[in-house]
């Protein structure tokens, strides 16, 4: 089998006039950031997969007296050849200058900056939730520059190829499958299934070894095992002590390993299942249960998942080495790239476009590469490429996600050719692909008898004296300390935004340059995003249900079925995406509910033909034939997150899991569709324009309830879940038949989808840091009525 697609875009232009880069990005790499015109990553970027499969698959079968046996078995063979110009965010084979505050390289000091709002200060004043934006359109209009980058490809020796060069490789991987079972018909009333399966992924193979391997730049030369790693620095920061190896990159072939992550070939997959209907021949038990109307199912299976072609070939691309992000994070007006040696610049110092050149100098690009490739700064013993933005590499302990699922049925026919069935399904998974970031700010690390997580929460809560963590931390001699009443006010000055709005890691990466014993991530040091596709993630589902059947009753055919269920997780999107935990030092920080649980969903369809009836031939044709289809559905409101807002409250990175804040408060904070626009305050950006609807009936009063995560007290990220608005929806479909002759009829329907006109509203954006658009409804979530007409001749 042959599967092929490709994604191309526009060819790169100059922008404006004697600019360098073909890509100017306002607001940082932002999805629809200038539509119709997306020059942002993730819309631009072009890719190319084309591979071709081999499936080969046998089954046997054997009746042996009351057994049905069963076995066989499968191989899959997979080669591809991917071609990509992305190294992922803020990275392609363009030349991007990002314009903005959203990456990293600058720093906005409370000097650049309106008064902040307090309780005392209200009007002509900057409240603490528009900080942010402040920073970005301020750094935006005046053509800040808060990073250049561009991708370069290398080949399999590590030689630089020419400018404009897409990433490439040709993997080829397997994936097998064997079985046995049998049905075991022990009685007439009573079937047993059981069986065993075997099933296994084989690693990914790069034709050339064009695959990466992070290993560690000194002596030792071994693979990083991030676990460990993420343990030793953790011991390390709560003794007061730096962990911070630096790390190198190296191909497959020169680690001694033959596959990028160990290739598990134990996965046991047992099955068992049983079906019984029960005959008593006492009188209570056979009116309760039937004589052979009754049947009672249960069944348990264990099951693996498996690779899929993104785990397999699209990742692999994304590691330091075959492929080299050129990054000048802050660049100045002196031509330096602040970012890059673990500082940022400021409105006064950053490099603008236009009034500072137009030119952005980036790091020099060496043309040969021994390995291991080690990026950094001049920190770095060995390092021979400069600073990288990020470092994505698979967990060389990753295991393939496991799973039990259960489930008990009661199945009972009643009159009118009808039946009832009630159950529960239960269904657990563990080793789930998610993310880890090893340069999570480590918030329990401590200086002076205090963690750097309960400064920042006492400079958060608006306390300026002195901490100890940063009076015992910072180096004297740095820009924080020298001039300033004390370390800890220096710090206050310069990252009063961050401060403000919950930006852990800006405020780490800002000042660990300065630590007296050193840097305590490779943030400040060799790349901003240390970050591994582990299988540390788990979910749970239990749900019962209710169905109701009846066949062809009357001339009714009906199905309706409720769920009842929850599911929980510590995973938020599909093992496609590049995101990681929030705190990859405790990934149970993330357990709740999903965002996709709805608590209860019912859907009911039929068909009905409509009973009318008449002997006259004419009056007849008139008034039979008539059919009748409904379909109902009527659903709980999803989970509805109210979000801190920065992103960062863990200290995660720009590829962590945004948290929400905590609920300290209760009260109404039911979802409704509610005719609120308040002139100030939460939900106000609605007043006088916009829908002018709030899910919210008194949206201060819902915000009032929430508060910031605080890092030194907090350790969930699903503090602040509501449930979102729910949502039902009736189709319908009426048609006539009319039999023009025994081998004619014509066939009349009129089909109508949402056929009440009824509104179902998106959920809103819930976050604190934007008051004005907290709870503030937008967006219709289904289509208007539609119509449609038909006529259909059978011959």
């Amino acid at each position: 089998m042959r599967d092929w697609w490709e994604w191309s875009s526009l060819p790169p232009f100059p922008q404006l006039p004697a600019i360098t880069p073909a890509a100017l990005v306002p607001g940082g790499d932002t999805v629809n950031a200038v539509v119709p015109l997306n020059i942002d990553t993730q819309n631009s970027r072009t890719r190319m997969w084309n591979s071709h499969g081999l499936d080969l698959r046998d089954d046997a079968s054997w009746v042996r007296g009351n057994h049905l046996l069963q076995l066989g078995g499968s191989f899959k063979h997979t080669w591809v050849f991917f071609r990509r110009d992305d190294g992922q965010q803020n990275s392609q084979k363009t030349l991007q200058y990002f314009m903005g505050n959203t990456i990293g390289g600058i720093g906005f000091p409370n000097d650049f900056r309106p008064r902040a709002c307090t309780a005392t200060i209200t009007s002509n004043c900057l409240p603490a939730s528009q900080v942010g934006n402040w920073n970005n359109l301020y750094a935006q209009l005046t053509g800040m520059v808060d990073a250049a980058t561009i991708l370069r490809a290398r080949d399999p020796q590590l030689q630089l190829l020419p400018e404009g060069t897409d990433l490439k490789n040709t993997i080829r991987y397997d994936q097998a499958t064997f079985y046995a079972q049998d049905a075991w018909h022990l009685r007439p009333s009573l079937t047993l299934n059981y069986g065993l399966a075997w099933a296994a992924s084989v690693p990914p193979v790069e034709e050339q070894g064009k695959l990466m391997m992070t290993v560690f730049a000194g002596s030792s030369g071994g693979v990083v095992d991030p676990r460990t790693y993420l343990q030793k620095r953790q011991e390390a920061a709560r003794a007061g002590e730096i962990y911070n190896p630096p790390v190198g990159f190296t191909p497959i072939n020169n680690s001694g390993r033959k596959y990028p992550f160990d290739f598990v070939r134990y996965n046991l997959e047992p099955r068992v299942a049983a079906a019984w209907s029960p005959n008593f021949s006492g009188a209570l038990l056979n009116r309760f249960l039937g004589n052979g109307r009754t049947v009672l199912r249960g069944g348990y299976w264990r099951f693996y998942d498996r690779l899929n072609g993104v785990q397999a070939a699209v990742n692999t691309l994304q590691a330091v080495g075959f492929g080299q992000s050129v990054l000048c994070l802050g660049p100045s007006k002196s031509s330096s790239c602040e970012g890059n040696l673990g500082r940022t610049t400021d409105p006064s110092t950053a490099f603008r476009i236009g009034p500072d050149g137009n030119t952005v100098i980036l790091p020099a690009i060496p043309g040969t590469v021994t390995p291991p490739v080690v990026p950094g700064n001049a920190r770095v013993p060995g390092a021979n490429i400069s600073f990288v933005p990020n470092s994505q590499v698979q967990d060389p302990e990753w295991k393939p996600g496991s799973h039990n699922q259960w489930d008990f049925t009661i199945q009972r026919e009643l009159p009118a050719t009808s039946r009832l069935e009630i159950g529960y399904v239960g269904h657990t998974a563990r080793n789930i692909y998610q993310g880890i970031d090893l340069n999570q700010v480590p918030l329990f690390m401590v200086s002076g008898g205090q963690s750097f997580a309960q400064a920042f929460d006492a400079l958060a809560q608006g306390v300026r004296t002195p901490q100890p963590f940063f009076e015992t931390a910072l180096s004297p001699a740095s820009t924080f300390c020298q001039g300033q009443p004390s370390c800890t006010a220096g710090v206050a000055a310069r990252f009063g935004g961050d401060i403000a709005n919950q930006r852990v890691r800006n405020v780490f990466n800002g000042i660990q340059s300065a630590f007296t014993l050193g840097p305590a991530t490779n943030a400040a040091t060799q790349f901003t995003n240390f970050f591994y596709w582990s299988s540390l993630a788990e979910s749970n589902y239990h749900a019962a249900f209710l169905s109701y059947h009846i066949r062809a009753y009357h001339g009714l055919i009906l199905d309706a079925n409720f769920t009842y269920g929850h599911s929980l997780d510590s995973v938020t999107v599909n093992q496609d995406s590049d995101q990681a935990f929030s705190n990859s030092y405790d990934p149970h920080d993330d357990y709740g509910t999903s965002v996709f649980d709805r608590k209860y969903v019912l859907t009911v369809l039929g068909v009905w033909e409509l009973p009318f009836r008449s002997q006259t031939a004419w009056v007849k044709q008139v008034i039979g034939g008539w059919q009748l289809s409904p379909i109902l559905s009527v659903a709980s409101g999803l989970p509805l997150r109210v979000l801190d807002g920065s992103g960062q409250e863990f200290g995660q990175s720009s590829f962590g899991f945004g948290s929400e804040a905590i609920r300290i408060g209760s009260g109404g904070a039911n979802a409704g569709i509610n005719h609120v626009a308040p002139t100030t305050g939460a939900g106000s950006s609605a007043s006088g324009k916009g829908s002018g609807l709030n899910i919210f009936g008194d949206p201060q009063a819902v915000l009032n309830q929430f508060r910031p995560i605080q890092p030194s007290v907090d350790t969930t990220s699903r503090g602040g879940t509501l449930r979102g608005l729910r949502n039902w929806n009736l189709d319908l479909s009426l048609a006539k038949k009319i039999f023009l002759s025994e081998r004619t009829r014509l066939t009349f329907s009129a089909e109508f989808f949402n056929t009440f006109n009824h509104v179902n509203f998106l959920d809103p954006a819930v976050n604190l840091q934007s008051q004005q658009t907290f709870g503030v409804i937008t967006t219709q979530g289904n289509d208007p009525r539609q119509i449609q007409l038909g006529l259909r001749f059978d011959f």
